[in-house]
């Protein structure tokens, strides 16, 4: 389904304290996985925390070099009731390393007591490629993966296509003309190949890098891809 929105959207692990942030809701640091490796990572929690609550987590790409929470999640983070971790597996590792990761954060989050229900994949632009092949290989324990904007390849979507469980969310920009092109060839060969769950959102007037959609108006589209699933 195609929407049009209009730009008026103005082994266990260690958590070592390599770096506190001076706000409550990101912690960035590292974390150890069941492989024994290091891995930077930031980790975005919503608050007020609800310990009757099951939370959606979100992978995103993130990087040391800017620990801070990415402008996507908006002014406020903390208000959109997921739990974020932003490492940079999911443009510069392979699966089974993001894997590990993914693995890792949920067992840290978990044991701090909350409680984690499905797990998301996003990617933009020059990550989109890795987000895609990452869909294809990790899809069976993903519920969704957005593309901010983006697309991959043919051998992307014959992974993508094996999980029934997978949707894809597309955004893109109305004036991204290239980029725009990419992902409706993708949208057109996930339908091609029966894949049941797209969603596709063109945002007019949108360039390459989507302000507009930073905070709640991304976090419906995600939202959207959890109900009745």
């Amino acid at each position: 389904m195609m929407k049009t929105i209009p730009i008026l959207f103005a082994g266990m692990l260690a958590c070592t304290a390599s770096m506190a942030s001076a706000e409550d809701f990101f912690t960035a640091g590292t974390i150890t996985t069941a492989n024994g490796t290091e891995e930077f990572v930031t980790i975005i929690r919503p608050e007020p925390v609800d310990s009757t609550a099951v939370y959606p987590i979100l992978f995103s790409p993130g990087s040391r070099d800017y620990p801070g929470p990415t402008f996507f999640w908006g002014d406020t983070p903390e208000k959109l009731g997921w739990f974020i971790v932003q490492t940079e597996k999911v443009y510069r590792g392979t699966s089974a390393e993001l894997e590990a990761v993914m693995n890792a954060a949920r067992a840290k989050l978990e044991q701090e007591g909350y409680r984690i229900a499905d797990q998301h994949l996003i990617s933009w632009s020059a990550s989109s490629g890795a987000g895609a092949r990452h869909a294809a290989a990790l899809g069976a324990d993903l519920r969704s993966v957005s593309f901010i904007p983006g697309y991959g390849g043919n051998r992307a979507v014959e992974g993508i296509c094996t999980h029934d469980n997978l949707r894809v969310n597309f955004i893109t920009g109305s004036r991204d003309a290239s980029w725009l092109r990419g992902a409706e060839r993708m949208r057109d060969s996930l339908e091609a190949c029966g894949s049941a769950h797209i969603s596709f959102t063109i945002i007019e007037g949108g360039g390459h890098v989507l302000r507009e959609i930073s905070g709640e108006p991304l976090f419906t589209v995600l939202n959207a891809g959890r109900v009745g699933r």
